[in-house]
């Protein structure tokens, strides 16, 4: 998706406010700057250039006083019924607003920082203010052996350009 940015790989500065372990980054394309948030430090996949252990209302602010433009800011807000282990880990962000909070902030962030792009994972479709969509994907779990809830069984990849 990264590359679908229309991006020059190397040259590329990103801001991750949702970090986790850094798996997503695995398979991306070298980067300029990669600049992880989250509440907790996990067993990195993947170290992150610099990393700022604050909620995202609190991390965007600080990359801003870094004096950094991220020409793209990810998002993957937990959402509750990812399992036990993400309540857990993200109790006291969940208590106080959930991931609808978390994602909106992040959003904010973006705007704030002038990213020219947002990638969104999300059970949801989202429409980011200020973006419009340049590609979206959804997935579907395959398996029969995958435990279904209630909830959509679709997880969703959302790539935006700021318009």
């Amino acid at each position: 998706m990264v590359l679908e940015a229309g991006l020059e790989p190397g040259r590329i500065t990103v801001f991750d406010a949702t970090y986790g372990r850094g798996i997503f980054y695995a398979s991306w394309p070298r980067l300029k700057l990669l600049i992880g948030a989250d509440i907790r430090i996990l067993p990195w996949v993947v170290i992150p250039d610099a990393f700022i252990q604050k909620p995202v209302w609190s991390s965007w602010r600080i990359v801003a006083r870094m004096g950094v433009k991220p020409d793209i800011v990810v998002i993957d807000p937990p959402w509750v019924d990812r399992g036990s282990s993400t309540r857990r880990y993200y109790g006291l962000d969940l208590a106080l607003g959930g991931p609808r909070l978390i994602l909106n902030e992040a959003i904010k962030g973006a705007r704030e920082l002038g990213a020219s792009h947002v990638i969104i994972h999300y059970k949801d479709r989202v429409e980011p203010e200020g973006y419009g969509l340049v590609k979206e994907v959804f997935f579907e779990p395959v398996t029969r052996y995958m435990k279904r809830s209630r909830r959509s069984p679709y997880t969703w990849f959302g790539l935006f350009k700021r318009v």
